[in-house]
């Protein structure tokens, strides 16, 4: 396939990867039966971010994902949290770290947490003030 070449495109508005599904254990929830016992949530993130003003095809160019997600699962490995709302904001918190992120959709999903139900999520938008 050749290579189209010419003037730089526009970026019209953040440039947003998307991860999902990032899976992690933690304790989490405030029931007897569950604050001492790993369980499994689920993590999907979009992360805006500020464009380059043109890709060169070059790693350095973007975000780093999976250093971003092996960092975000080391933080949160064996983690405490009593609810999930809690969580997604850690979630949130460790990726507005990174510079060029923008406001972060995260949702954090908790298979299992109700019977008759495939779990319960929670989606927020968390920014730097």
């Amino acid at each position: 396939m050749p290579v189209v070449t010419g003037r730089p495109l526009v970026a019209h508005g953040d440039d947003e990867p998307i991860l999902e599904a990032i899976h992690v254990e933690a304790v989490i929830g405030f029931s007897d039966h569950e604050v001492d016992v790993l369980q499994p949530l689920e993590a999907d993130l979009v992360i805006s971010r500020r464009p380059s003003s043109s890709y060169a095809d070059d790693p350095a160019d973007v975000l780093d994902h999976k250093g971003l997600e092996n960092a975000r699962r080391g933080a949160f490995r064996g983690a405490r949290f009593r609810l999930i709302e809690a969580f997604a904001e850690a979630v949130a918190r460790h990726v507005l770290h990174h510079e060029r992120v923008r406001p972060v959709p995260v949702t954090v999903h908790k298979p299992g947490a109700l019977t008759g139900a495939r779990g319960v999520a929670v989606r927020m938008t968390r920014s730097r003030r």
